[in-house]
């Protein structure tokens, strides 16, 4: 435990017994960056969007965070985000890990297309079941997604042939993502 620098109580002894590896995780982005459970669940996970507002306790304070505005990646995987605390505008650049390591963008589904499937919730894609250039039915499943410890099975929205899947196992996904194309 002190090797770890991990709280000296009975709640981190056991949370260490039942989940080593994530309270080991939990412990290293402690240290990292300090008490995130300031952060609601969907802010941790996902981060803030333009226009997004949230309210944390500080110090004993509560604070209103409001992201303005996020830059596109630059290509050396930097993005300029400006947002206000309690009104007050800030500027930082900060690296974007997933866009220095070449991540793909995941595009966002058009509701008018019919063939669009996009994605229900955040979360990510478990298994994929249908591939390009398979023959489905309306209502069969192409994929399953999960969300919160909960699976969704993602199923065709018309009858086609799938000439796209925009996902792979794995990735991670937020709602309305593009996931697949059916023509």
């Amino acid at each position: 435990m002190k090797a770890l620098r991990m709280p000296e109580t009975e709640e981190a002894r056991s949370s260490y017994c039942i989940y080593p590896k994530v309270y080991k995780d939990y412990i290293q982005r402690y240290h990292q960056y300090g008490d995130l459970s300031i952060l609601d669940t969907p802010t941790y996970f996902f981060g803030m969007k333009p226009g997004e507002e949230s309210w944390l306790r500080i110090g004993g304070k509560m604070v209103l965070i409001r992201m303005n505005y996020i830059t596109p990646p630059s290509d050396d995987g930097f993005r300029e985000i400006q947002f206000e605390v309690n009104g007050m505008p800030r500027d930082i650049r900060v690296r974007d890990k997933a866009a220095s390591e070449g991540a793909a963008i995941i595009r966002q589904a058009d509701p008018t297309v019919p063939g669009e499937v996009a994605a229900t919730l955040s979360g990510s894609v478990l298994r994929l079941i249908a591939a390009k250039g398979d023959v489905v039915k309306k209502g069969d499943p192409l994929m399953v997604t999960e969300a919160m410890k909960m699976e969704t099975t993602i199923t065709a929205p018309i009858a086609g042939i799938v000439k796209e899947v925009c996902v792979a196992a794995g990735s991670r996904i937020t709602s309305g993502d593009l996931l697949a194309v059916i023509e």
